[in-house]
């Protein structure tokens, strides 16, 4: 519903800087722009910046002529045209993420959040492998390869919240084709 061509969304609990502000004007002033932006977030957790969590691009800077957006959760717009990524090393040009949320907090939305990529992941084939192997995948991709060991305890706790995550869509993907194949004995 936005009137201009240009659209940036971002949520209440973000901050756009003055550095990226003016990164966007500058880049919409060239000729050859490309036609949509992923933009990294800092993202916090326990009070700290979470190392393993950054550059958490987002499609979030895009023309709206040429981009379909459906209403759904976590869903990324489509720009039929060019997009690039916001360099990471400049960290002055991401969004503040300031979703400091609690531990029960991040506990509810992950109900929340794998009921809706169970949506979309319904008609993937997933092995019963896939029980150990994609939550341990999560938590040392957070832990070691992203960083998540600089941040200590927190790091810890996050990186185990994410193969957490994995495991409760996966556990609710069996559940759900368990159910499914009982009925149809």
């Amino acid at each position: 519903n936005t009137k201009h061509e240009w659209v940036l969304v971002i949520d209440a609990d973000e901050i756009v800087p003055n550095t990226l502000r003016e990164y966007l004007y500058e880049h919409i002033k060239k000729p050859n722009c490309s036609d949509g932006l992923f933009i990294p977030r800092k993202n916090y957790f326990m009070g700290r910046f979470m190392h393993c969590h950054y550059p958490d691009y987002i499609l979030r800077f895009f023309r709206k002529s040429i981009t379909k957006w459906a209403p759904i959760i976590h869903i990324q717009p489509e720009v039929a045209g060019k997009v690039d990524y916001i360099p990471s090393k400049r960290k002055d040009l991401a969004f503040v993420h300031l979703a400091n949320d609690t531990i029960a907090e991040r506990i509810s939305k992950t109900n929340i959040y794998t009921d809706n990529e169970l949506e979309r992941k319904r008609d993937k084939k997933y092995g019963c492998h896939a029980l150990i192997y994609r939550p341990f995948h999560r938590f040392f991709k957070a832990y070691i390869l992203k960083g998540g060991i600089r941040d200590g305890i927190p790091g810890f706790i996050k990186a185990c919240l994410e193969g957490y995550y994995q495991f409760i869509m996966l556990a609710k993907y069996f559940e759900e084709k368990l159910s499914r194949s009982s009925i149809l004995e």
